[in-house]
């Protein structure tokens, strides 16, 4: 039987995660997000090393996830350090690929395991492109690396570059 969670009393302070919430659209970055498959707009929040997808009211949590830093500052940062060295960045996404992901619960989206590839797609991948093609299209020496994991783990392509045409591939694993 699904309980849901206590309510909060009248007057209670919010909770942590609400708290932390509420800091990022009062003090964060705010940039729109990708919509939802209903077509209704998303917003984005960047405060604190935490990103925060919200709701059109930007009251309702859609997702969060921590970063550590931009892949403009590492990259940067990598530059200064090995100024005559070639650079890089590897990104290596790992999938959780279990029946679980198979559970309809992600609003707008068949089950959360077409709603991970799509914002995999439209959060990831189509926002390093768009900078990409923001920096006059010049290569990108990003490589990317997609692990399912099941029972076991399944490398389904290893350091390919980062390109329009990696959205097929992604978008086939729905």
């Amino acid at each position: 039987e699904k309980m849901d969670p206590p309510r909060r009393a009248p007057g209670a302070a919010p909770s942590a995660e609400k708290q932390e919430l509420l800091e990022a659209v009062k003090h964060g970055r705010m940039e729109p997000a990708n919509p939802g498959e209903d077509g209704r707009a998303r917003w984005r929040f960047t405060h604190r090393g935490v990103v925060f997808i919200t709701d059109n009211t930007k009251t309702r949590e859609i997702m969060s996830w921590r970063i550590e830093d931009t892949g403009e500052e590492i990259e940067r940062a990598l530059l200064e350090e090995h100024s005559d060295a070639e650079t890089g960045t590897h990104v290596v996404l790992v999938v959780d690929d279990s029946g679980s992901m198979r559970t309809t619960d992600v609003h707008g989206y068949t089950n959360r395991k077409m709603a991970v590839y799509d914002c995999l797609v439209k959060d990831f991948l189509r926002t390093q492109l768009q900078r990409l093609e923001g920096r006059g299209g010049e290569e990108s020496s990003v490589l990317v690396t997609l692990i399912r994991m099941n029972r076991d783990a399944t490398v389904v392509f290893e350091r390919e570059p980062l390109h329009a045409r990696l959205e097929a591939t992604l978008l086939a694993q729905m």
